[in-house]
């Protein structure tokens, strides 16, 4: 049986889709989000890019937190079932080492063979070296 795993990067995910849904880039912190009702949605779409017999690993949620404790929404994404919280810093520009960890964990599965197939919910250029490697 085949494997996958989808990889969130929630910082452009809430970017971009405010922008979509809204029009314009809205602060996180002023959008009312239902976790679960946006995680069953995100791997009900990502799973039609995948055989429909793959079974799901997981959901990682990548995020980035001032001193890599969660804080608010992140704590009850934790709290979900099959889903794993990585985050990375927050500073002044953004979030850092978000990329990093994602990047990790795709060679993680991909050393390790743990997945067949990876779906990555970014808009990061940055992560494309390690996506399209073989």
């Amino acid at each position: 049986m085949s494997r996958w795993a989808l990889f969130v990067d929630a910082g452009w995910l809430f970017a971009a889709g405010s922008v979509s849904a809204l029009g314009e880039r809205i602060p996180r912190r002023d959008l009312d989000w239902d976790t679960d009702r946006l995680t069953d949605a995100l791997v009900e779409r990502a799973g039609q890019l995948v055989p429909a017999s793959a079974e799901l690993l997981r959901t990682y949620w990548y995020d980035g937190s001032p001193n890599r404790l969660p804080i608010g929404d992140q704590q009850t994404i934790a709290a979900l079932p099959d889903v794993k919280l990585r985050l990375g810093r927050t500073a002044r520009d953004g979030q850092k080492g978000v990329d990093g960890l994602i990047i990790h964990d795709l060679i993680t599965h991909a050393y390790r063979r743990t997945i067949d197939d990876a779906v990555v919910i970014s808009g990061d250029e940055d992560l494309l070296d390690a996506i399209e490697s073989p």
